[in-house]
């Protein structure tokens, strides 16, 4: 690590973290993401994410290393410090409201935040998420 950026975990569940993202796979016809990283500098694993509704993962994160994945509550998102990437998330839907992210979570809708070294937190909503090794693929 770097060290020039720490976050704390949020009280989320904790996912996984110290990985670096090597590759991005969007498939928004079958609502998934795929996200190959290096764990550990060393073991190479991939995220899948099913039941995609919206994410921020793109080619500017490509090479960034993830400090800590975390799944957290969708209302988190009405909170006024997540209120920016909450319309980056949504940008067809201003405002989102919090029955529609009650919707989502009765829905099966799941929050999935990544924090990044020097970058902006990445966001996505999925149904739900499955770390796959190498030898599983």
């Amino acid at each position: 690590m770097t060290g020039k950026s720490f976050h704390r975990h949020t009280g989320g569940r904790f996912l996984y973290g110290n990985a670096i993202l090597r590759e991005i796979w969007p498939d928004e016809a079958g609502g998934t993401l795929l996200l190959k990283l290096l764990f550990a500098e060393r073991e190479l694993q991939t995220i899948v994410y099913r039941g995609v509704y919206a994410g921020q993962f793109g080619s500017a994160q490509l090479g960034a290393r993830i400090l800590l994945a975390e799944e957290d509550s969708l209302y988190i998102l009405n909170e006024p410090c997540h209120s920016q990437a909450a319309a980056q998330l949504f940008s067809s839907r201003n405002p989102v409201t919090p029955e529609f992210l009650f919707l989502l979570q009765r829905l099966g809708s799941r929050l999935y935040r990544h924090h990044l070294d020097n970058q902006p937190e990445c966001m996505v909503i999925a149904r739900d998420m499955r770390i796959h090794s190498r030898t599983e693929d």
